[in-house]
């Protein structure tokens, strides 16, 4: 989980429950706003929270982060979207499993199933958003697997979860709505990586 400046947190190491959280206040100001139809200049406060419940037993561990993300100050011409808004949401809810040796002797797979977010490679192509008041979720399945002599892997299958509600009158009241994920949208595909493939960096 990514905290900013300011985060105030509490966590319990080892097996057992851990709880953390973060809140992010910024006040954004334009002057010469480019799109038209919006404000020639205008300002914005946000806010975003997020708070992580895990629990961990042996090689399992189970895990919810509920992300809820405001906005104040904004008049009628404001942009105001799902990218500042999404309340109440719980973006990640997932069960995980490590284990030892599936594919062979050093190896070690672990298992993710549920909602999660991502952060895949550089994070270019895909990654939960930290600039951003709110962050992208995915529902599915991941493997993630590292062997010995340096090699690693992900896999993913997931579904990228749809933030809602996404109408003008519903964000600016900050109206609570689960976030929806379907088949007609799907992610999947996967990674591979060898530790000094060519020289110090990675392959």
């Amino acid at each position: 989980m990514a905290t900013a400046p300011g985060a105030a947190q509490a966590q319990q190491a080892g097996d057992g429950l851990s709880l953390s959280g973060a809140m992010r206040l910024r006040y954004e100001v334009i002057d010469g706003q480019p799109r038209v139809g919006f404000n020639q200049s205008d300002d914005l406060v946000n806010l975003r929270t997020n708070i992580l419940a895990e629990y961990r037993s042996d090689h399992w561990r189970a895990a919810i982060e509920l992300y809820d993300s405001r906005v104040w100050g904004e008049g009628d011409g404001t942009p105001v979207t799902t990218n500042e808004v999404n309340t109440l949401e719980p973006v990640q809810a997932y069960v995980a499993g490590d284990f030892d040796n599936v594919f062979g002797k050093g190896s070690k797979l672990t298992l993710t199933a549920g909602r999660m977010m991502l952060n895949l490679g550089s994070r270019r192509l895909v990654a939960a958003d930290d600039y951003r008041n709110t962050t992208n979720g995915y529902s599915g399945l991941r493997a993630d697997i590292s062997a010995r002599g340096g090699w690693k892997a992900t896999l993913i299958y997931t579904l990228p979860q749809v933030r809602l509600p996404d109408d003008n009158a519903s964000l600016r009241s900050s109206k609570v709505r689960l976030d929806r994920e379907s088949f007609d949208l799907v992610l999947w595909g996967g990674q591979i990586s060898k530790a000094k493939a060519i020289g110090p960096g990675d392959g």
